[in-house]
């Protein structure tokens, strides 16, 4: 199959940069940034001719295949050889530990291929926009009713378009979150033997980041929060390189300075970055403290020398963002697209940065990692405790300024703690707390590199609570926090003592087992098991009011044999199930868009006959839709408010039934 191009891709990237380097951990790191460079570019560039399609995906990938099994044999003939295998160097009780681990992560992999995408947003935009780019051979923008589909970064979506077209569905795309929250939890324990940490510091920081309640959730869905975390994570390790080599050199020359390793993790650390921000826009704030950090600590040591390579870096980012900055700057006016989803309370960015109501943001960003918890008294007590602090701050919990749309600061359902959008990290973020302060109060990790990335990393959750609004989904977008930091909680519980190191593993196993099993959305036990739920009642799990209507409506187009169809929605409106669940769709044209992007239909795209549109929520309001001289009138309507279901026709081809 030529969805193996890619994957195998991967794998000889992996292999050639392996070879002379000092583990096989270094490898991984290089290997995936060297392979998502090849991903990006082959995007971008086959996007100008129309040509993503299958055919032009397997020639590329077949080429960098080629290209890259050349340079390991090259390498391999020039006598550089592999690391050792990681498994001598493990003691019994972290191979126990790392067995244990491999087997829950394997379980994972299993679920992300049962299960078919169901998460709300890529019900909305995540999946819907790559059925626009597949249908259209191009990540061109194009008319929505769902802006993020035009200018949310597509990093992880690129991925996930590979796999789209070159097997034909999506039973591959939940995989990408699944890999890259393998490649995280290698990274971290990379991260950790830079910051001092031996093999029990290794495996816990490893273990601390896999168990993450809200990250095992993830791992199963086609939303990007470990895809940008893995990222970051990479440009941890090869920022952390970077200043390393620089301290060593003493050259002071120009051109001594880009010689050697210092010009190749250069490269790889704005790759890295560059794949951050080209995956989710709260990358610019995680990754913030982290540059100052890397960039002061090179340019002090190596003056212009170290300017060449940190602008080397920064270059390399902006070029593998360059195509998403020019197509929201053609539609939006601006690199980054969008600032809000339509309304002043929908906007991203806090409107103040007043003590105050920063105090309260911060604790209500902490403290949402214990509303959501399988302990209802948990839950109540934290709510009372935020609420409590802000009175005491003389704010309001609810402040326009800071908060998302008139949600409010309280304690979910213990239901909510297995759902992937909410559910809180309570031992992680204690154990977090206290590893920080060993950090900062341990002589040994205080006077080292690890005492300063535990104050980046502190000061990249300041900043995500100074910046961003405050949502009660923030669990989620809290990730990149908790897994960069675990580096630090296997560091400082490795100085504290290795029999705590692997008893706080084991324990965190322990406690991830729930999170495997009993995913709300996709469970392995119980009336919503995926072992026993039909693949298409899964993709409605999150909004089972709109099946019957969704399903019936369906069913109509397909007795019809309509596959060209108009998509009339609002803007959070569920599009990919339609892709998804109709088969041989041919082409699905968002119709009627009331929103600026309505002027990016092409005149092919104006003029194409459709048999059918299909209406959702308040779009079933309109009785007649005028397209291109054509009236298309509604023969057959279900549901109400958002869950409304609506056909439209030119004539009565489709009947009701």
């Amino acid at each position: 199959m030529a969805v193996a191009l890619p994957i195998l891709a991967l794998i000889a990237w992996v292999v050639a940069l392996s070879q002379g380097a000092r583990s096989w951990r270094d490898g991984v790191l290089a290997g995936a940034v060297a392979w998502g460079v090849a991903l990006v570019a082959i995007t971008e560039v086959l996007s100008l001719f129309q040509a993503l399609t299958p055919i032009g995906l397997t020639l590329a990938w077949s080429l960098v295949l080629l290209l890259v099994t050349v340079c390991v044999a090259r390498r391999r003939a020039s006598g550089l050889a592999f690391p050792p295998r990681p498994v001598r160097h493990l003691d019994p009780v972290s191979v126990a530990l790392v067995v244990w681990l491999t087997v829950e992560v394997t379980v994972l992999a299993g679920i992300a291929i049962i299960s078919p995408p169901n998460t709300w947003d890529s019900m909305s935009y995540h999946m819907a926009r790559l059925i626009h780019w597949q249908e259209s051979g191009s990540v061109a923008p194009y008319p929505a009713y769902v802006l993020r589909q035009l200018y949310m970064p597509p990093g992880a979506e690129f991925v996930m378009l590979h796999l789209q077209i070159l097997t034909g569905g999506d039973a591959l795309a939940n995989l990408v979150q699944w890999a890259a929250m393998l490649g995280s939890v290698v990274g971290v324990s990379l991260i950790a033997r830079e910051l001092g940490a031996g093999r029990a510091g290794q495996v816990g920081a490893a273990v601390f980041a896999a168990s993450l309640p809200i990250g095992v959730l993830e791992a199963t869905s086609t939303q990007n929060d470990h895809a940008l975390a893995f990222w970051l994570v990479c440009t941890v390790a090869f920022g952390l390189r970077l200043m390393t080599e620089a301290s060593r050199s003493t050259a002071p020359t120009f051109g001594a300075s880009l010689r050697g390793s210092s010009w190749s993790t250069a490269l790889l650390f704005g790759a890295s970055l560059g794949l951050a921000l080209l995956t989710k826009a709260t990358g610019y704030v995680w990754a913030a403290p982290l540059l100052v950090w890397v960039a002061a600590s090179v340019l002090l040591r190596q003056r212009s020398p170290g300017l060449a390579l940190v602008t080397l870096s920064g270059l390399v980012a902006l070029a593998i963002n360059a195509g998403m900055y020019t197509r929201n700057i053609e539609v939006f006016g601006q690199p980054l697209g969008q600032t809000d989803e339509g309304l002043p309370s929908l906007r991203y960015l806090n409107d103040t940065f007043e003590p105050g109501l920063f105090a309260g943001t911060l604790a209500r960003d902490l403290g949402i990692n214990f509303v959501a918890t399988p302990w209802a008294e948990m839950n109540m007590q934290a709510e009372g405790a935020v609420a409590a602090f802000h009175t005491w701050l003389g704010v309001d919990l609810t402040d326009p300024r800071t908060t998302w749309s008139g949600e409010r600061f309280r304690a979910q359902s213990t239901d909510l703690a297995y759902n992937e959008s909410f559910a809180s990290n309570p031992v992680h973020l204690v154990v977090i707390g206290l590893a920080l302060v060993g950090a900062l109060g341990l002589p040994r990790v205080r006077a080292t590199r690890g005492g300063i990335y535990a104050t980046v990393v502190v000061a990249g959750m300041l900043l995500f609570a100074a910046l961003v609004r405050w949502q009660p989904w923030h669990t989620r977008l809290e990730l990149p926090f908790f897994v960069l930091a675990a580096p630090v909680v296997g560091v400082v519980l490795e100085r504290v003592s290795t029999r705590l190191t692997y008893l706080a593993a084991a324990a965190l196993l322990v406690y991830m087992v729930p999170y495997v099993i009993s995913n709300d959305t996709r469970s392995l036990t119980g009336a919503r098991s995926i072992l026993t739920r039909s693949r298409t009642d899964q993709y409605f799990t999150n909004w089972p009011e709109l099946r019957p209507q969704y399903l019936t409506a369906i069913k109509m187009l397909a007795d019809e044999g309509c596959t060209r169809i108009g998509f009339a929605g609002y803007a959070d409106s569920w599009e990919y199930p339609l892709w998804a669940l109709l088969p041989g769709v041919q082409e699905v044209q968002q119709v009627d868009v009331p929103n600026g992007s309505a002027n990016l239909a092409t005149r092919s795209e104006q003029d194409l006959q459709l048999c059918a549109v299909l209406a959702l929520g308040p779009a079933t309001g309109a009785q007649v839709i005028a397209l291109d001289g054509d009236e298309y009138k509604a023969v057959w309507s279900a549901g109400k408010d958002l869950q409304a279901v609506a056909l439209l026709t030119p004539s009565q081809a489709v009947q009701a039934p």
